[in-house]
């Protein structure tokens, strides 16, 4: 993970509580991924713990942790967070695409929008499937940009004046061309999961969707509204900003016309919020995917075999 997250961890405390219902999060480890015994768990890209305190709350009692993390200071929090918990748990500061640990350690390898971030995302899933004993599990939870624009609705906005789906989602995909990096990656991971050699792989949208409406007369309404701001919802688009979003866009090789015709609509979602944000009525669906499937390293010797020919 790039060290500036260990910049971010107040935004990920903003944002992170809000992208799971614990109800699902229950169902699929009951239902879907039948968790029944006690499990290993490692959790690459942890942070500051977020999915373990998710998660081990539902797993089987004897269930252990293990986050591994390239953020010193979001490690630290995870540390401190689960120091009074009853939970055995362990923090390693280390590359998820090389951790220092043996092979089929863990019975479930999870990652939590991680592998977005990433120029080569295939490598640390390979490195996940290493970790995972034969008939573990791998789980990724990765984002859809696309979607999540698309569905995300403001009653006081008209979405025309607001959102120019064709240029975002040109965006997004120059983006990932340019960097490696893929907001839109959700929806690719069972494939990716696939070549990685899991078999009966599977995948569940989340339930999510977070609805918002004014008067902000609580303190629960009042966290939800800074947590859709720090999600960049409506961001305050000062000169700094302008002239980073103008630049990408330039190195997108969009046109003049295409430039100034986002950064109008930017600036006008930028100013309702500066304005009216407090009043909007906002239902946001998170539209993240959980993928996943099973390790059978056999099967995926012959798999990767079969491919080389």
């Amino acid at each position: 993970m790039n060290a500036t997250w260990s910049e971010k961890l107040e935004q990920l405390r903003r944002t992170r509580y809000k992208y799971h219902n614990d109800d699902y999060l229950e169902f699929l480890v009951d239902r879907v991924w039948k968790l029944h015994q006690p499990c290993r768990l490692l959790d690459c890209g942890c942070g500051f713990g977020y999915m373990g305190l998710k998660l081990l709350p539902l797993l089987p009692a004897g269930s252990t942790y293990t986050g591994v993390d390239e953020a010193v200071e979001l490690l630290d929090e995870a540390r401190a967070i689960f120091a009074n918990l009853p939970y055995e748990t362990n923090f390693i500061e280390a590359d998820i695409h090389a951790v220092p640990l043996e092979d089929d350690t863990f019975d479930v390898a999870l990652s939590h929008t991680v592998l977005m971030h990433l120029e080569h995302p295939q490598k640390a899933l390979a490195e996940m499937v290493r970790l995972t004993r034969p008939g573990g599990l791998v789980i990724t939870c990765e984002s859809n940009w696309n979607a999540v624009n698309a569905l995300t609705h403001i009653h006081e906005l008209d979405k025309l004046d607001t959102t120019d789906l064709g240029f975002l989602q040109r965006l997004f995909a120059r983006d990932h061309k340019a960097t490696g990096r893929d907001g839109n990656i959700g929806a690719k991971m069972p494939l990716l999961l696939h070549q990685a050699g899991l078999k009966n792989i599977d995948a569940r949208i989340t339930d999510a969707v977070r609805c918002l409406f004014p008067p902000l007369d609580t303190d629960e309404k009042k966290e939800l509204y800074q947590s859709f701001r720090a999600d960049g919802l409506g961001q305050n688009l000062d000169a700094e900003r302008e002239g980073q979003l103008r630049a990408r866009f330039v190195e997108r090789d969009f046109t003049p016309e295409e430039v100034e015709g986002h950064i109008r609509k930017e600036k006008y979602l930028a100013d309702h919020f500066v304005e009216r944000g407090e009043e909007s009525h906002i239902v946001f669906p998170l539209a993240m995917m959980f993928s996943f499937g099973e390790v059978d390293k056999v099967w995926a010797l012959c798999y990767h075999m079969d491919r080389k020919k």
